[in-house]
């Protein structure tokens, strides 16, 4: 007997401590995750007055059409700098050749005026930073560490040494500290090598003086002056800016009744992006964990009290107060929650530093993921309140005055019990938050796995995409002459299978084209692809409707679109949108493009369906290429080199491996959903086996005397099926309405099929474990259950 009741307390202690380690590493993460990247200041100066300022354009009907500045617009906003600003920072983001090195490898760099330094307070390992203002630098360069170790080995004679950026020449006159923490504006894993002088940014002459242009890589960053706010300097600035640009614009019929904005968005917003929503989410799940973790708990609690009492008899009936019995018991909880919480301390800490790792590019800012001081005080402040509840739960079961009885009856009779309307809380209470939990694991999980899906039924094995890199000194038309003949060679490779002169779609930003239907002039606002004739084959796109490019028509200029499903159903349908025309300029009947076909979506790794617009012409200088067998750059170097010396690959990329980083954050939502589906399951399980077991324990009088008197297990069976229906119509409204408000929050669509899959398998698991209950319990000889059933009790 001593043997049994130690097995059973060692399965008491295991189960609770296991149950809320899991639980509270997962809650101290979500923390911790919550608190280093959304909490916690950004490691620069006075970050929270740190702001990009973002040129949103708005068309006749206040639609945002794009939110990128003009050069003008750029300029004109740094040089009057407002008094409620305290800096002003440019920064222009490009991709140069380094051509100094023998490798040229190709490396990110970031034109900046000298306010970049000051604003993010950048540490120096070496030198100084950029400090001639913007208009009137020497070509100076500051290297990032990592460049400054990868590309010349960490030379500490590095200073006043020349680098050669494509053909530019430039002194390196400093090297940035290693710990310095780059703000990701361009992109999440973007990690700038060579900082240089503003004056020398890569926009061209041309399109400097273009006040409708759009420039996505030049930006704008400020710090505002203390006692200023966001909302008061984005009005003063929407309107200075929104009259100067109507003066300069007025002229333009397509740009009437247009405005343009200014809005000054704090830096940690943009840092972040949408990842405060995936972090609260995460903390949500967590505490939905907590609560089916107290649930399964709590049973365990009382069933162990129910074994103890005869202690806490003893307890009282030597003079023990109902508080001298609380605290006796808390001890033992609290021991058991802190020693949970030190265990969720020690693995939490190792995974946090794999997260570090692991989400690099994928959550913006995730080198910041460490365990705070004050995510583990809150951890334990959980800790004491779940101890607390805990303690609370079982106080509320044991009936002090019957302890006494239990002494002098020799054990028999119970003095821990739990009353008919707090079982029915604790099971409604278990199955809604089991529904909410697998329905939010199912539509996340779901909704990934499906864009993965999607996304991998594109073939892209041994698909490739070269850049090709020719000096400034060659003419336009020779450029052209030269690529016209490189993509010849390649063709008539015997490992080349297809060439197409576009770019890829997987690393291209969605920008997107302003466009007029010609008839309606209804605006439109597809995302714009520039192509070649060969596109289409090169991904085996699916006509649908119409005809591809034709090549001569191509090389003559035709006026020509084709568009996709999605953007062919926004104008009416595939049969309606074929043979329409759209224009950039409606006063111009000789600038209509007329849509010659309709082809399937294709799904672009890490966006959503967008509705799209091809335009083709004879080639750029992109080269996609398919062939028999892997390849890599140094395959077609020395060949390229024989078409003109000059010719240089600039980038050589798999389009396989492009799709297979692009969708890291989906793969990373599969399996982390996939985690929490399977914790939440596992807890779901253990819980209401627990709750069904001690419910059907606590009502084995009920059903002795109902066998006394005949009743047969089917009736039994129905009686109990009966009520858990109704625990199970209450707990599902709960569910419904609790997912509505979730989905709302989180800005998710609500899936119905995603809860009625969650739905039926709570209703299935719940009704398994209540029935395996049922007739584990009525499975014993009639004798046993009466005996049984004056050690427990039901009030």
């Amino acid at each position: 007997m001593k043997l049994k009741n130690l097995s059973q307390l060692g399965v008491y202690h295991v189960g609770v401590i296991t149950t809320l380690s899991c639980v509270f590493m997962v809650m101290l993460v979500a923390m911790a995750m919550l608190h280093s990247l959304y909490l916690s200041a950004l490691p620069y100066p006075d970050s929270e007055r740190i702001v990009k300022l973002e040129y949103p354009m708005f068309d006749e009907k206040g639609d945002e059409s794009s939110e990128a500045f003009n050069y003008p617009s750029l300029m004109h906003l740094y040089e009057h700098k407002p008094e409620s600003i305290e800096q002003l920072a440019l920064v222009h983001y490009g991709e140069q050749l380094l051509t100094s090195h023998a490798h040229m490898p190709r490396v990110e760099t970031a034109y900046v005026s000298p306010e970049w330094f000051n604003i993010f307070d950048m540490p120096l390992a070496l030198g100084r930073a950029i400090t001639e203002p913007a208009t009137q630098s020497n070509p100076v360069a500051v290297l990032s560490f990592e460049a400054w170790q990868a590309h010349f080995n960490g030379d500490p004679n590095i200073l006043n040494t020349t680098v050669k950026l494509d053909e530019q020449q430039f002194t390196i006159v400093g090297v940035v500290a290693q710990d310095f923490t780059e703000p990701n504006l361009k992109m999440l894993s973007h990690r700038t090598a060579v900082w240089l002088p503003w004056q020398y940014n890569l926009t061209s002459e041309e399109a400097k003086p273009y006040w409708w242009n759009r420039y996505p890589l030049n930006l704008m960053v400020g710090k505002l002056a203390p006692t200023t706010t966001h909302r008061e300097v984005s009005l003063s600035l929407s309107n200075e800016m929104n009259t100067l640009w109507q003066s300069k614009v007025s002229e333009s019929e397509y740009f009437a009744g247009w405005s343009i904005g200014v809005r000054a968005v704090p830096l940690k917003t943009i840092m972040l992006g949408k990842s405060p929503i995936l972090l609260v989410g995460i903390f949500a799940a967590s505490l939905g964990l907590l609560a089916i973790a107290l649930l399964n708990i709590c049973n365990l609690y009382l069933a162990r009290l129910s074994q103890i009492q005869r202690k806490l008899a003893i307890q009282a009936v030597v003079g023990a107060k109902v508080k001298d019995i609380a605290w006796s018991q808390w001890l033992p909880l609290l021991k058991l929650c802190f020693g949970s919480v030190v265990i969720a301390i020690i693995v939490g800490y190792f995974l946090c530093e794999l997260l570090q790792q692991q989400l690099l590019g994928l959550l913006p800012q995730a080198q910041l993921i460490t365990l705070t001081w004050q995510s583990v005080a809150a951890l334990c402040m959980v800790a004491l309140l779940t101890s607390g509840l805990l303690l609370g739960g079982g106080m509320s079961a044991i009936r002090y005055q019957r302890l006494a009885k239990v002494l002098k009856q020799s054990g028999k009779g119970s003095a821990v019990v739990v009353s008919k309307r707090v079982q029915t809380l604790m099971a409604i209470s278990q199955l809604s938050l089991s529904v909410m939990l697998i329905f939010f694991c199912l539509q996340v999980g779901l909704s990934a796995l499906s864009h993965l899906q999607q996304s991998y039924a594109v073939d892209l094995e041994n698909k490739y995409e070269m850049v090709l890199y020719a000096p400034d000194s060659m003419s336009a038309s020779e450029y052209q002459q030269v690529m016209h003949q490189a993509s010849e060679v390649l063709v008539n490779l015997p490992e080349v299978t297809a060439v197409s002169r576009s770019r890829s779609p997987i690393e291209l930003g969605s920008g997107t084209w302003s466009l007029q239907e010609v008839t309606t002039l209804e605006r439109v606002h597809p995302v714009g692809r520039v192509i070649d004739s060969q596109y289409f084959e090169f991904f085996s796109l699916e006509l649908l409707e119409g005809r591809f490019f034709d090549s001569e028509e191509v090389r003559s200029g035709e006026q020509q679109l084709i568009i996709n499903k999605t953007f062919a159903e926004q104008l009416g349908g595939q049969e309606q949108a074929l043979g329409k025309f759209l224009s950039f300029n409606i006063t111009d009947d000789s600038a209509a493009f007329e849509i010659i076909g309709i082809v399937a979506d294709l799904v672009e790794p890490g966006k959503p369906l967008q509705p799209h617009v091809y335009n083709a012409v004879l080639g750029q200088n992109n080269i996609l290429l398919q062939t028999t067998i892997p390849v890599n750059k140094a395959h077609f170097s020395a060949l390229l080199a024989q078409v003109h010396p000059a010719l240089k690959i600039f980038s050589f990329k798999s389009l396989a491996k492009q799709r297979e980083q692009y969708l890291l954050t989906d793969t990373l939502v599969t399996y982390g959903a996939l985690f929490l589906f399977s914790l939440v399951l596992l807890l779901v399980v253990v819980g209401l086996a627990g709750v069904y077991r001690y419910g059907q324990s606590l009502r084995s009088t009920y059903y002795a005397t109902k066998m006394v008197v005949g009743a047969k297990f089917q009736d039994l069976r129905i009686e109990v099926l009966y009520t858990h229906v109704q625990h199970l119509g209450v707990a599902i409204c709960i569910a419904l309405a609790g997912v509505f408000l979730l989905s709302w929050y989180f800005q998710q669509p609500f899936s119905v099929v995603d809860f009625i899959l969650a739905s039926i398998g709570i209703v299935i698991t719940s009704s398994v474990c209540l029935l395996t209950s049922l007739q584990r319990l009525l499975r014993m000889p009639l004798s046993v259950l009466i005996d049984q059933s004056t050690a427990t009790k039901e009030v």
